[in-house]
């Protein structure tokens, strides 16, 4: 939220020069001589910058009219100069367009220049470090090297640019820059130890250092006191050590915007010089581990905008991970009287504190500004108060995970600005109706998911809002699908799991939700055919498992990524459609009544999810998976296929789970499949597999290492990579460790040399597998010697 300051008139008296003579050939030749220190211009930025000579045009040789280049004859001398060079790269895939090369020393012959802007590009040169002669331009008022890699010390030369105004050195996530023949450029290592060379910067109103290391500069609030002249000040992920420096006097009288997030403070809040920047407009103390109890002084920063005192355990603005320490603070300062407050973001911060008494504690001037309130995650209680609707500007109402009980007061329907409302994963239990909802004209989010609630409106009413993204999980909506939602046409996303809905889909489904991308409506009991023409829709994921539908499957949307219509009566044979989504990445087709043979879908190279299992397929392995080398799970168990397992089986290099149980394949389990390493669930269980086992099963790797589960941002339903066996989250101590189970599960076949591997598997240390199935093959012996085998490994008898 960082405003950009004007930093002189200049800029608006700019010219080309071009009836004054064009620009200085000195100052040109210095242009080219800097373009030559640049190897890559994948942009074409500087196509224009070319030496003209013979008939050539003058705007070749006029490097006024080059582009990124500006000149002005209002420098003082009344001759024209260059005075504006700018080649930031804006291009929305700013790598594949970032200059690549160095700044050239050249460019101290510009003398005249006074705003110079290289960001987002790749100019780090061969040493990677800020060059000092920049510290020569003595004329320059704004210079932004933002984004660029840098190594190296801060030059202390950059205090020798007395008329500087703006300065802008951060290193922010989009700047991560692929070096030349390499691939992501390691992260910044741009250090000061020193920054008393900003005290002789009188006039700098903005100073963004944002991701320099400024961890050993102990001292640098009063470093930064010594800059009266600062509006904007940035700091986020500089490893600032702490806030409680004693400052007799502060300096920093005109500072408008601060921010501090993403840094190491761990001491009490209250005992920060910070709160008493009483002119301060944005404050953002985000992810810092300041705690206790947050100051009463607070309540005297009246011009205060924007507080954002949030955690979180996201990247910072240079892409390093910050955990989240936990709720860190209380809060029982009263901010009534801070009439100009439009954001307050206290997410994950609050260790616990009453939904009531805070919002008795908010601002209650007429009119109230407020228009966003993030309070997520806080462990707060109570109820929410009736006067919600004297927050007439409200934008966004975040609330989500507490232990707020009681009703949603309808006063909330008031609320003509709330866009964004969040109060999924609290204890509310309500019946909301129409008045919930009444006035709420520029509502677009809504989440109401894990709650107690119900929603009971006329089947006739048309809501004042068009929604976008609308999560009802485990709200009761039902028994008939809500007519409502015919009017919603702009849903791109929306959850209705479990929410008591008895019905079939209404034949409106694939208009109104033809923008949807995310759709989850599973876990209720809807019955009847799928929607017709789905395959207009937008949908990337789908997810109607457990439900009661049946029917067949009809042609799906072309863009589907996941999709999951598992736990249903469907029928018939899956249609060679299916084949056709080329995006596809997950597939559940588990738990239905298909049959037949599964269709010869080569071309889904993408895929890395396939689960079919418990339908009446048959046929032998399929053929097409051979190119499906992302494959992560694949379960095809519950069948009829039958024949041999082909060899080709362990080119599955990233396979994890492979479940082919209760079939009818035959023959030996190749030894290729001895291949995969990845692999920590094996389950061949009740076929009519043969021969010896192969002899060095023992090398899959992947079952000497840990696992455990891994979470999706996005849910795949019951498809969640997990393997369904048994024991599946039990551990057991072994070798006083804990090890996750993994399982090989060979049970039911006639199989040979099981207790060979058995031994193997005990004997190695190393291994994590902690079940195995081997029962029922030709060898029962396998259990006795089994027994033996892990007496002798552990040291007990009996």
């Amino acid at each position: 939220m960082l405003v950009v300051v004007a930093t002189t008139a200049f800029l608006l008296l700019l010219t080309s020069a071009a009836g004054a003579g064009g620009c200085k050939p000195h100052e040109r030749d210095a242009l080219l001589a800097f373009k030559d220190g640049f190897r890559k211009d994948p942009a074409g930025l500087l196509a224009s910058w070319q030496r003209g000579g013979g008939h050539e045009l003058m705007t070749q040789e006029d490097c006024c009219r080059w582009r990124g280049v500006r000149c002005s004859n209002r420098t003082g001398h009344g001759h024209v100069h260059v005075v504006k060079l700018d080649l930031r790269n804006d291009h929305v895939d700013a790598k594949a367009a970032a200059l690549a090369g160095e700044i050239g020393h050249s460019l101290v012959s510009l003398q005249h220049l006074k705003h110079l802007d290289l960001s987002m590009n790749n100019l780090m040169g061969s040493t990677g470090h800020l060059p000092e002669f920049l510290g020569s331009l003595r004329s320059l008022r704004y210079l932004n090297l933002s984004g660029i890699r840098f190594s190296g010390m801060v030059p202390p030369q950059l205090g020798n640019l007395s008329n500087l105004q703006y300065l802008d050195l951060s290193i922010t996530v989009t700047a991560h820059i692929h070096q030349e023949g390499q691939g992501m450029a390691p992260l910044p290592l741009l250090y000061s130890m020193d920054l008393s060379w900003l005290s002789h910067l009188s006039s700098l109103q903005y100073l963004n250092l944002n991701g320099v290391n400024l961890s050993t500069v102990l001292d640098w609030p009063h470093e930064l006191n010594m800059v009266p002249s600062l509006k904007i000040l940035s700091l986020s992920s500089c490893s600032l050590q702490s806030a409680n420096q004693y400052l007799p006097q502060l300096s920093l009288t005109q500072l408008e915007m601060l921010d501090l997030s993403n840094n190491d403070f761990n001491h009490p809040a209250e005992f920060s010089w910070i709160w008493n920047l009483t002119s301060l407009k944005y404050l953002n103390l985000s992810s810092t581990s300041l705690y206790g109890q947050i100051p009463n002084a607070l309540g005297d920063m009246l011009f205060l905008q924007v507080l954002d005192f949030s955690y979180s355990d996201e990247e910072d603005s240079v892409g390093r991970s910050v955990s989240k320490k936990g709720n860190m603070c209380t809060m029982e300062v009263n901010l009534k009287n801070l009439c100009n407050l439009q954001v307050l973001d206290l997410d994950y911060r609050l260790a616990n504190g009453s939904i009531t008494e805070i919002f008795e504690r908010l601002p209650q001037c007429s009119p109230n500004k407020l228009k966003e309130i993030h309070l997520a995650s806080n462990n707060l209680t109570g109820v929410l108060p009736n006067w919600i609707g004297k927050l007439t500007s409200l934008v966004t109402l975040d609330l989500f995970n507490n232990y707020i009980t009681g009703q949603v007061p309808s006063e909330i329907g008031m609320l003509t600005n709330l866009t964004n409302l969040y109060l999924h994963y609290n204890h509310l239990d309500d019946v909301l109706t129409e008045k919930h909802f009444a006035h709420l004209t520029s509502l677009k989010s809504i989440y109401l998911c894990y709650n107690n609630l119900t929603i009971v409106v006329d089947p006739e009413w048309l809501p004042p809002f068009r929604l976008k993204k609308a999560y009802f999980t485990s709200c009761l909506m039902g028994p008939k699908f809500p007519a409502w939602l015919q009017s919603q046409v702009d849903i791109v996303a929306i959850a209705m799991i479990d929410a008591g809905i008895h019905d079939a889909f209404p034949n409106w489904f694939s208009t109104t939700f033809s923008k949807a991308t995310v759709m989850e409506i599973s876990s209720n009991q809807i019955g009847g055919e799928l929607p017709t023409n789905m395959e207009t829709m937008s949908l990337e994921r789908l997810f109607l498992d457990s439900n009661q539908i049946s029917g067949q499957i009809p042609q799906m949307p072309r863009n589907l990524i996941l999709l999951d219509i598992s736990n249903n009566h469907i029928t018939g044979h899956v249609p060679q459609s299916i084949c056709g989504l080329q995006n596809l990445d997950g597939l559940d087709l588990s738990n239905n009544l298909l049959e037949g043979e599964f269709p010869l879908c080569s071309g889904m190279s993408n895929m890395s999810f396939l689960r079919i299992s418990n339908n009446s397929f048959f046929g032998n392995f399929p053929s097409f998976l051979q190119g499906w080398t992302e494959l992560i799970m694949l379960d095809l168990s519950w069948n009829e296929f039958s024949g041999s397992l082909p060899t080709w089986i362990g080119n599955f290099s990233k396979l994890e789970f492979l479940r082919l149980k209760h079939n009818m394949f035959s023959g030996n389990i190749p030894d290729s499949i001895t291949k995969l390493r990845e692999l920590a669930h094996l389950g061949l269980a009740s076929n009519t597999m043969s021969g010896a086992i192969p002899q060095y099963l023992s090398n899959l790797t992947a079952m000497m290492k840990k696992h455990s589960t891994v979470n999706h941002e996005e849910r795949l339903s019951g498809c969640d990579y997990k393997s369904s066996v048994s024991m599946k989250g039990w551990e057991l101590v072994y070798n006083k460790e804990n090890v996750t189970v993994v399982t090989i599960d060979l049970s039911s076949n006639l199989l040979t040399g099981l207790w060979l591997v058995y031994c193997t598997l005990l004997f190695r240390k190393s291994w994590r597998v902690a079940y195995f199935c081997f029962l029922d093959n030709v060898c029962d012996k396998v259990c006795v010697i089994a027994a033996v085998c892990w007496a002798k490994l552990t040291g007990r008898t009996g």
